[in-house]
């Protein structure tokens, strides 16, 4: 069992520190926009206020969990104490275990869903079966012990998930135009576009959740090549990688 996990432990490193490191980056903004579309999911995370402040701390804190794992698996003291300390703040917002097994399920499809839809090229079976894996481990190291063990179950729970809590909210709707207001700044040409191809990035009932506007077919094919573009564009930087708090002696080599 534990050989498996070092495999996709292995494999989930070199998807989040190579060129696929933003189908992660951009698949999970998308995703974040799923989760600002539950209301009260973006009732607890805007209530701290650090997500306007910061739009991407969400992103970042996943980020640098996620790499944690990667680098020094489950067992390790370090990814134990990292992993206490962010069920300790699900507590302190009142997340159940569904709401988390929901959380974690988008962290793990998205990114695979933005690299079948705008990446330049779909993960491959080994990679989305590592990534399963990994996630499925991490989820029971959280105390989840229900977590399907496929890529389908994953994406049954979040559909059935949204089904029973998506709807439209002011928090929400506040969430996703601050992100989107971080990343592409005040420019109010820009800001439309952006808005634009989210929404083209979304399905009506998410999109409608989070309070943009819907799009002919025309400007969704359009807003959708310009996803698939900035995916190329994006591809070709350098992966954008926290700091990691490890022990010395643990190589932390990123291409």
């Amino acid at each position: 069992m534990r050989g498996q996990d070092v495999v996709a432990e292995q494999a989930t490193w070199d998807l989040l520190t190579g060129p696929t490191f933003w189908d992660f980056w951009l698949g999970l903004a998308v995703g974040l926009c799923h989760v600002s579309s539950v209301p009260h999911l973006a009732a607890a995370f805007g209530s701290t206020g650090e997500f306007e402040s910061d739009p991407n701390r969400r992103s970042k804190q996943a980020l640098r969990m996620l790499l944690t794992v990667a680098r020094l698996g489950t067992e390790h003291p370090t990814t134990r104490a990292a992993l206490s300390r962010m069920n300790q703040g699900h507590r302190h917002v009142r997340l159940t275990r569904a709401d988390v097994g929901y959380g974690l399920a988008v962290v793990a499809e998205f990114p695979m869903w933005w690299a079948e839809n705008f990446g330049r090229r779909p993960w491959s079976d080994s990679e989305v079966a590592a990534t399963v894996v990994f996630y499925t481990r991490l989820g029971q190291h959280m105390g989840l012990r229900d977590l399907p063990g496929d890529r389908a179950g994953l994406q049954r729970l979040i559909v059935d998930y949204e089904r029973e809590h998506q709807a439209f909210s002011t928090v929400g709707a506040r969430l996703v135009g601050a992100q989107l207001a971080d990343v592409i700044g005040g420019n109010g040409v820009l800001q439309a576009l952006g808005r634009a191809g989210l929404a083209a990035a979304l399905d009506d009932n998410t999109r409608v959740a989070v309070g943009l506007p819907s799009l002919s077919p025309t400007t969704s094919v359009v807003g959708r090549g310009a996803l698939r573009l900035l995916s190329r564009v994006m591809s070709r930087r350098r992966p954008n990688l926290p700091t990691l708090d490890v022990p010395r002696g643990i190589a932390i080599a990123v291409p």
